[in-house]
């Protein structure tokens, strides 16, 4: 395996007399035909000058741009030159070494991600920390902040400044060293572009921030987050900017559509758009959800913890308070701590739901599904819930005439004397279906509407019904198929 230089290295290296370490059958064409004519003039005894010669009419007379092209190639060739690399040893001295912002948490020159579920308070805690940068004030846990000046930029893609507005004036934030950038009027902010890119340089230039805060990559880019080639310009352009001017760069971004609620653990997983992001930003920062009772709550404590970086180990998480303000209860004061400070439930909700079914149904005995659901509203338990905890009871719980079956209801195993058996479920539905169709017609014809509803009440389906009719040929019509007014009926009665 050659490369094209290799080859006209070792094609330069032959027309100057020079020993090459590579062999005729490496070429590939058009490299290969050169070195059979070079060969050839050389053993008919022409020196170095007459064989450019020759190789400039070959060039002339064959038409053949790749040949021409090679030709050239190795004419300006030095022979016996050879390439000289640089190691790790000579350069490794003169790299820039990782700084930070916010030690173990945001590192200066690099992208750092913010990431969290919808409406857990990412703005939020991005402001609380600019609070911390103006007014030289430590780390949500205790470390010193390494500033320059103190100045923080806010790229506002969201519109949000009036909220920012009401929280940094109600935490006395000094206000002169906190500089919004905003979207023009009726108009996207696409820092994937040239000409909105250049007021947040001329600011970064100006202003030398220690941070800048990116609210949100979705606002930021019109191209999307799904591929690669969606993101490369956008998250090329905020690593070359935190590089530049040495500032932490934080930018916050949404998850994925929760599909199972806010309690579910952030991880990388849940980051929306291409790995690509994820590759890029050198530290990642997720906030999540603590529940503290049987149900989410959304104004509950929150983890705040590092889910990626590339120095060192990762910190331990804080946990973060939302207080309301003295002075306004509609604006929330952040308060940081160790994350065992709370108790945390220690059994999943699910299990919660299984001990207070257990506990209901060793009280009151068998309950239909809808009773035990308003009694479950009332205990803090959604009927979701109440369906997977009785999956995770398992056989603990059974069905006192069969799933769907009128007047079934719910008990426990253990009662299981008391109530009365429930159908054989190995039976298939069809046959079952045969057995209860035919019983219900011993009391005389119906129409087959009614016979589809009262199917369905049985928990039959009608396609189900519709076969169970084929198994039982004692059923017939009483005037016709699909004729108004027919019933079906035994052929008995």
């Amino acid at each position: 395996m050659l490369t094209n230089r290799r080859q006209q290295q070792a094609l330069a290296d032959l027309l100057h007399g020079l020993e090459s370490e590579v062999s005729f059958e490496q070429f590939s064409e058009p490299y290969r035909s050169l070195w059979r004519e070079i060969c050839q003039l050389i053993d008919l005894g022409y020196d170095r000058y007459d064989i450019q010669q020759e190789l400039a009419r070959l060039k002339l007379r064959e038409d053949d741009n790749r040949l021409a092209a090679a030709i050239d190639a190795v004419q300006v060739l030095e022979p016996g030159a050879t390439r000289q690399y640089t190691s790790l040893q000579e350069i490794g001295p003169a790299l820039p070494q990782t700084t930070w912002l916010w030690p173990a948490w945001i590192p200066r020159s690099l992208l750092t991600l913010l990431a969290a579920w919808p409406g857990v308070g990412k703005t939020y805690f991005a402001l609380d920390l600019a609070r911390r940068v103006i007014a030289n004030l430590p780390a949500p846990d205790g470390v010193p902040l390494n500033l320059t000046g103190g100045t923080v930029i806010f790229v506002d893609a969201e519109d949000f400044l009036p909220d920012v507005y009401e929280r940094a004036t109600v935490w006395g934030m000094a206000l002169d060293r906190f500089y919004p950038l905003r979207r023009p009027p009726r108009d996207l902010m696409d820092l994937s572009r040239a000409e909105y890119q250049d007021p947040l340089i001329e600011m970064c230039y100006d202003l030398r921030p220690d941070l800048v805060i990116i609210d949100s990559l979705s606002l930021v880019n019109v191209r999307g987050e799904n591929n690669i080639e969606d993101l490369r310009d956008v998250l090329g352009f905020f690593v070359e900017l935190a590089g530049a001017f040495d500032l932490g760069l934080l930018l916050i971004h949404h998850l994925r559509k929760p599909g199972k609620g806010l309690i579910q653990p952030v991880t990388m997983h849940d980051l929306r758009g291409s790995g690509h992001l994820v590759a890029m930003a050198r530290s990642i920062i997720a906030l999540d959800v603590i529940r503290m009772g049987p149900e989410e709550d959304p104004n509950g404590p929150r983890p705040l913890k590092v889910l990626k970086k590339n120095r060192g180990k990762y910190p331990k998480p804080l946990s973060v308070q939302y207080h309301s303000a003295e002075t306004n209860a509609d604006v929330a004061v952040l308060e940081y701590g160790p994350l065992d400070l709370f108790h945390q439930v220690s059994e999943t909700l699910m299990a919660q739901c299984a001990d207070w079914l257990v506990e209901l149904l060793t009280e009151l005995g068998p309950l239909p599904f809808n009773e035990i659901v308003v009694y479950a509203d009332e205990a803090g338990f959604k009927r979701s819930t109440v369906a997977k905890a009785r999956r995770y009871l398992g056989t603990r719980v059974i069905d006192t005439k069969g799933q769907r079956q009128p007047g079934n209801q719910w008990a426990l195993a253990d009662h299981a004397s008391s109530v009365e058996p429930a159908p054989d479920e190995t039976v298939p539905a069809v046959e079952r279906c045969a057995g209860w169709l035919q019983e219900v017609l011993q009391a005389g014809p119906l129409a087959y509407r009614d016979l589809v509803e009262q199917a369905r009440q049985a928990g039959f389906s009608e396609n189900t019904l519709q076969a169970a009719r084929q198994r039982c040929p004692g059923i017939l019509d009483t005037i016709g198929p699909r004729r108004r007014g027919n019933r079906w009926a035994l052929a008995e009665t």
